[in-house]
């Protein structure tokens, strides 16, 4: 009976000791040397297919967790960023949900 307890209790603590682990989050810092369009970040959001996109001063930038698109303002493109600065990202129900 007493090899049993302590069958059990080293199996618990492998347990809690593997839920610990699995629990840690791993950082990985970026900038402009990745790709990011400039150094300062004004906004962070992620949508849902997991793309990060990141606001700066200088740009619109989406991220795959491997590489960036910058996206940035065109005059001559009416569908482009109005603007280079971005300030707030949002999620829009039924577009970016």
């Amino acid at each position: 009976m007493k090899n049993a307890i302590h069958i059990v209790l080293l199996l618990l603590l492998v347990f809690i000791a593997r839920a610990q682990y699995s629990n840690q989050v791993h950082f990985r810092n970026i900038s402009v040397q990745d790709g990011l369009s400039f150094p300062a970040i004004n906004c962070i959001i992620q949508d849902q297919r997991g793309f990060m996109w990141v606001g700066t001063g200088v740009g619109l930038n989406k991220y795959d967790s491997q590489n960036f698109k910058a996206y940035y303002a065109n005059p001559q493109d009416p569908h482009s960023l109005s603007n280079d600065n971005i300030l707030c990202l949002s999620k829009i129900p039924g577009i970016i949900s």
